[in-house]
């Protein structure tokens, strides 16, 4: 998992910046381990993506429910911002998660949301809320953010 890290039956706390990191280890749908590193340290999402780059990880992608549904309740044990970074951008009239997963699985608001078809400027970068929807955000803005 990592190497600075006090562990707990669900995870770990990374010892090296107390209160500033999560580790939890998942396992995908295909039975694969998939580590979720919750970093509790605000960040602009550009900001975020170099952090979790520098670390030879990225801004989460949430491909499935299933992965919705861990990293919701991952946010929730951490205690995080109310948002937090995922790795979700809009880009040429259009949203992709940023690691070149396939964009499948949406979790926007029932409502729909117009930021989701057309955001605002600056609004480009995606979150997902503790609620387990995603929401397009100012990439400016510092939020908590998920590394895997």
């Amino acid at each position: 998992m990592h190497a600075n890290c006090q562990r707990f039956s669900h995870g770990c706390q990374l010892t090296d910046a107390p209160g500033t990191g999560w580790v939890s280890l998942q396992r995908d749908l295909r039975g694969a381990q998939r580590v979720e590193i919750i970093i509790k340290e605000k960040k602009t999402w550009e900001d975020a993506l170099e952090h979790c780059r520098e670390d030879d990880t990225e801004l989460t992608s949430l491909i499935s429910e299933t992965d919705l549904l861990l990293a919701q309740r991952e946010i929730w044990k951490a205690q995080t911002t109310d948002h937090v970074w995922i790795g979700l951008r809009y880009l040429a009239d259009s949203w992709l998660w940023v690691n070149g997963d396939p964009l499948e699985y949406e979790a926007w608001p029932q409502q729909g949301d117009q930021d989701q078809r057309c955001p605002n400027w600056g609004h480009t970068c995606g979150a997902l809320t503790k609620e387990g929807l995603w929401r397009s955000r100012d990439c400016r803005e510092k939020l908590h953010f998920i590394c895997v």
